[in-house]
């Protein structure tokens, strides 16, 4: 995965907590990994693990994750059509094109979409006493408050191939052009979406006469 927020999808690990608590982890990471073992080396390795450094820990499971987030495919999407500064950063200043889907169409499945969550701290991962799996999941859909005027949701899916993710040509419902699209960029489009098989409403984004907003109006030629 590939964002342009270098904290996407980037969680902080630490490795905290009672003796106790680290003595129950190690016996039960011991259990797991060497369940087929007699209980005695079970036992043995557990003891081993207390004395491994907590940096070395939270290193290898640094790595692990960066490998383990790779498997992901994040499809990003936004309930907003017509925010100023999404249509400059992620649509080419203005001239590039928005596409709406059908939330409701079964091929896409956009009830399976997640509301990404703004917060002020970055996510925080204790290997002691987290489920690690479930906090990479949620390291998914949590982005700093900086980026909260994206209105973001995500679908996720494992082991997608290509980084693609292709849909059936019912699934495409509006076509918004830029302010800036230019004519001859509009017509390859239009051609696009008629040779594609999809019947999308079309519309033209217009700057408001009075006020700083996006007016998104249909096209016509």
């Amino acid at each position: 995965m590939d964002f342009n927020d270098p904290f996407d999808c980037q969680p902080a690990f630490i490795f905290e907590g009672s003796r106790a608590e680290r003595r129950a982890l190690a016996r039960k990471s011991a259990d797991f990994v060497h369940q087929n073992e007699p209980r005695a080396s079970r036992r043995r390795a557990a003891r081993q693990s207390l004395v491994i450094p907590d940096e070395w820990i939270v290193s290898t499971m640094k790595a692990s994750t960066t490998h383990e987030l790779r498997r992901y495919g994040v499809v990003c999407l936004s309930s907003k059509n017509d925010h100023i500064l999404m249509w400059a950063h992620y649509a080419s200043n203005h001239s590039g094109i928005c596409l709406g889907y059908q939330p409701s169409l079964k091929a896409i499945d956009l009830a399976c979409a997640f509301e990404v969550h703004y917060h002020e701290s970055r996510p925080i991962i204790n290997l002691v006493h987290s489920v690690v799996e479930q906090g990479l999941f949620d390291t998914l859909l949590i982005k700093s408050n900086q980026w909260s005027y994206e209105s973001e949701w995500r679908m996720l899916e494992r082991r997608i191939n290509n980084r693609q993710r292709p849909y059936p040509p019912d699934a495409l419902a509006y076509v918004i052009f830029g302010y800036k699209t230019g004519i001859d960029d509009q017509a390859r489009i239009l051609a696009a979406i008629d040779s594609s098989g999809s019947r999308p409403k079309v519309f033209k984004a217009e700057i408001d006469e009075q006020e700083f907003q996006l007016n998104i109006r249909p096209f016509s030629l």
